[in-house]
């Protein structure tokens, strides 16, 4: 009996100790990190790392964090994943552990693991943002953008999909030379040329149905020129207006031929392959392209913005003087806007009671204001489709104006009592915009396109204050909208409008602001002259005087790189016309 009681209590503890071995070993599995990017589902078609922060989320280590989204177009429900435990979320949101991470969101229960293609593609890079969706014809488009300077977005796309090529395409090296000659003049409204195999009959991004060897096009004064080399094209090219042995040719209607612009093809042996297989520019976006031989196409893309090339996000245009409310504007350049229909630049200037485009002297359109109102204008790309509209905000109404001095739809805005202030925000740099405007009740209203209220928006004004100015702040991967109130106190709000930060600093009513940002919200600062005609310059957080404070008197302030080396600098408008001082607050030599 003995024997048979130990034998039993020996089980039970080998029993024991295999359940915790057992556990244990389950723990180990499940602590182990799983990069979710390996197995998510491709239901959720639309994937970016870093992922844009949002509102509220706090992780124990920001620093390292990797936070990626994921996004079921199909009813745009969005699921986070982040490598760092979550500390504080945002109304509504859940976090669950998963695999060595953590999921964030409201609906959890739709993370589904189940690795297709976008998983079998990703492939994520450092010092950028990566971003891929699975299209609904089944086309797989991955794209990188770089971190670069204020103005110029750098990225690579990538396209999956339909068969391997066949062939190696083969651009000619003059029909490169021809690109790049067109592409650059002002009178041509957009360029393409390329070459692609014949196994490929259509791809989505190259603008045009592709034929067997190379081909080109421009448009300009609105007229297309359309060229297809393929078999005989030299016999071709030499008969007018026709479609015939691969070449289709459009001429100028009735007028003298631009064919002239295009170089003479040339096939043979020597030929030397140009750089790319595609090219194209667009009102400002210039893309180069490779075909790669498993059947996807590599495109650069680079894109050039509004105004001075300085700046991707909307700005209110600067005429060098800061502007009192409560006077009538004077008559001036307020800025400029692109025509995307001449390829030119239009001058938006203020005269009496009205806004009016002019395009080398000739009135494009005109808008009436009501007398005594400041207007501000900014050029936006309403559609992402480089056709652009001008934004004009004065008095009680608030005006999105195409090119043909047509309203887009949605607008205008209109306050019966006047409008306090007017901004628009582009947070990541994706022309979808955010239009603000304040009231003097205290209310701020937060349109989007065609003038829909932007859902999410929760601000609540303080008892007997109003806003009187709107400037957007992006500190690392956070959004701060700097909102300056009637009695010069400010509050710091984050995208849905709720209060982000309290801060102790005044500035006067009636003034232009600029900004220097630091590490924090609480070190950056903000610049204004006083009511003495000094530069002061004050921490957002606790209101200090730093920098530029009273080293110098002007009219105004602004915050721009002029010398082209990255590091903004502080213009200061004077009576005598400008100073300029760098980051250590030294004078430079205009």
């Amino acid at each position: 009996m003995i024997w048979q009681r130990g034998l039993t209590i020996g089980s039970v503890v080998v029993a024991v100790l295999g359940s915790a071995v057992w556990v244990l070993s389950k723990r180990a599995e499940e602590l182990q990190y799983v990069d979710p990017t390996d197995v998510v589902s491709d239901a959720f078609d639309y994937w970016e790392q870093p992922a844009v922060w949002p509102n509220e989320l706090e992780v124990a280590d920001s620093l390292s964090c990797t936070l990626t989204a994921f996004t079921r177009s199909a009813d745009s429900l969005r699921i986070f994943h982040s490598s760092s435990a979550p500390t504080s979320l945002p109304n509504g949101w859940k976090s669950q552990a998963w695999q060595g991470g953590w999921i964030l969101g409201s609906s959890l229960g739709a993370w589904e693991v189940n690795p297709g293609l976008m998983a079998a593609h990703w492939q994520p890079r450092s010092e950028g943002r990566t971003v891929q969706m699975l299209l609904r014809d089944g086309t797989l488009e991955s794209s990188f953008e770089r971190y670069e300077s204020e103005g110029k977005t750098e990225k690579l796309v990538t396209q999956i999909g339909g068969a391997a090529d066949q062939g190696k395409p083969l651009l000619p090296q003059q029909w490169e030379t021809w690109y790049d000659r067109v592409a650059a003049d002002t009178d041509v409204e957009s360029a393409a040329v390329g070459a692609y195999p014949v196994a490929t009959a259509y791809v989505a991004d190259s603008l045009q149905w592709l034929v067997d060897g190379p081909w080109l096009t421009c448009s300009v004064d609105g007229v297309h020129l359309y060229a297809y080399s393929g078999v005989d094209s030299m016999t071709a090219v030499q008969i007018y207006g026709s479609w015939e042995n691969g070449v289709w040719y459009i001429p100028a209607q009735g007028e003298e031929s631009l064919w002239s612009r295009v170089p003479a093809y040339e096939s043979g042996g020597s030929e030397v392959p140009a750089a790319f297989d595609f090219a194209r520019n667009i009102e400002g976006e210039s893309r180069t392209g490779r075909a790669l031989v498993d059947g996807r196409l590599l495109w650069t893309v680079t894109e050039e913005w509004v105004g001075d090339g300085t700046s991707s996000t909307p700005a209110a245009a600067e005429s060098g003087a800061s502007f009192d409310a409560s006077r009538s504007v004077a008559s001036g350049v307020l800025g400029y806007a692109r025509n995307h229909r001449s390829g030119k630049r239009m001058e938006l200037v203020a005269e009496e009671n009205r806004v009016v485009a002019r395009e080398d002297g000739r009135e494009m359109w005109k808008i009436e204001i009501e007398p005594g109102a400041v207007p501000e204008v900014w050029e936006v790309d309403l559609y992402r489709n480089g056709k652009y509209q001008v934004a004009i905000g004065a008095g009680r109404f608030f005006h999105v104006i195409d090119v043909l001095g047509r309203e887009a739809k949605g607008f205008p805005k209109r306050w019966s009592t006047g409008f306090s202030a007017f901004a628009i925000f582009d947070y990541d740099k994706n022309r979808q915009f955010r239009f603000l405007m304040a009231a003097p009740n205290g209310e701020v209203f937060n349109f989007r396109k065609e003038g829909e209220r932007t859902p999410g928006w929760k601000f609540k004004a303080q008892s007997g204050r109003h806003i009187i100015s709107l400037s957007h702040l992006r500190i690392g991967p956070r959004d701060y909208i700097f909102a300056g109130q009637d009695d010069g106190s400010v509050r710091i709000l984050d995208r849905t409008g709720e209060d982000r930060f309290r801060s102790a600093v005044q500035v006067p009513v009636g003034q232009s602001l600029a900004f220097r940002l630091g590490k924090d919200i609480a070190s950056s600062t903000v610049l204004y002259v006083d009511e003495a005609g000094w530069v002061q310059e004050r921490t957002i957080g606790l209101n200090e005087p730093v920098g530029l404070s009273q080293m110098t008197r002007g009219l105004g302030v602004r915050v721009e790189d002029r010398t082209g080396d990255g590091i903004p600098e502080v213009v200061v408008t004077t009576q005598a016309g400008e100073e300029l001082w760098d980051a250590g607050n030294q004078r430079l030599v205009n």
